[in-house]
């Protein structure tokens, strides 16, 4: 399903998001799984900017109640 939002990203973020795309195949660990710390810490590097910065940014779906994304979360295992 595609969304159109009120917000979009900032040019940060999109390149972020890029370089994830791009250099997550590099940073998998023994079971399949992407080693994530290490992955922000090259993107950090790359882009000169603090390790806080450079994680993956999360794209919020506003349209989505509170109520029922804490009840998938919980479902999940996540909260």
């Amino acid at each position: 399903m595609i969304r159109v939002v009120e917000h979009g990203m900032t040019a940060r973020a999109l390149e972020i998001s890029r370089l994830w795309a791009a250099m997550r195949g590099q940073y998998q660990t023994a079971q399949g799984f992407t080693d994530e710390e290490a992955l922000v810490k090259a993107i950090a590097k790359k882009l000169g900017i603090p390790e806080k910065e450079a994680g993956l940014p999360m794209m919020v779906d506003d349209s989505v109640p509170v109520e029922v994304a804490g009840m998938v979360e919980a479902l999940a295992g996540l909260e």
